[in-house]
């Protein structure tokens, strides 16, 4: 969903339309419409947005570390990060993590977690894990978003919502537009 009217996704205008870290990664799909309608109105000037129907070609996707523990086991967190870190070329803060997590006796997801919800923000370098997840041939990040019921007005599903941040817009083909009602 979007409040803005465009017929391309242009990805020189990533992380215009909010200001969040994560939204420099790519262009965010969900397949719940009910998670999506959230961000028709994102820019806070309560013009009445729209939802779009996509065709997304993605093959190659990965897993962002961050909240990946609402959907994920513990046995693939710490490969999630693992893949995470080798994928955006970041291998010495992967040797960093891992250091700190033998020395605390922590899994590597729950060190990264730790570090995150002390640290800096998890997305703060987005256009530069952009670019590293492009140049090795990912398509797509999967956002762990979290319940249902935590992330959409009068829902009491709690299932999990996740968001695609697509790399490239090329990737991205608008099946039709849906009006939606407010």
């Amino acid at each position: 969903s979007t409040p803005n009217e465009f017929s391309k996704f242009d990805d020189a205008r990533l992380g215009e339309n909010t200001g969040y870290d994560n939204t420099a990664l790519g262009h965010f799909i969900t397949t719940d419409k009910d998670f999506s309608k959230r961000f028709i109105d994102i820019d806070n000037t309560g013009k009445t947005g729209r939802t779009m129907e996509l065709q997304a070609k993605i093959q190659k996707p990965i897993t962002h570390p961050y909240m990946a523990g609402k959907k994920y086991d513990e046995k693939e967190l710490d490969k999630i990060v693992e893949d995470y870190f080798i994928a955006t070329n970041n291998q010495d803060g992967l040797e960093s993590l891992r250091e700190l997590a033998e020395e605390d006796g922590s899994s590597l997801y729950d060190t990264y977690m730790d570090l995150t919800f002390g640290g800096d923000s998890p997305f703060e370098y987005s256009a530069d894990d952009r670019k590293a997840l492009l140049d090795n041939g990912y398509d797509a990040v999967e956002i762990v978003e979290g319940p249902k019921s935590d992330l959409v007005d009068g829902s009491n599903d709690d299932s999990i919502v996740s968001s695609y941040a697509v790399l490239n817009g090329d990737n991205l083909v608008p099946v039709r537009h849906i009006p939606v009602q407010q």
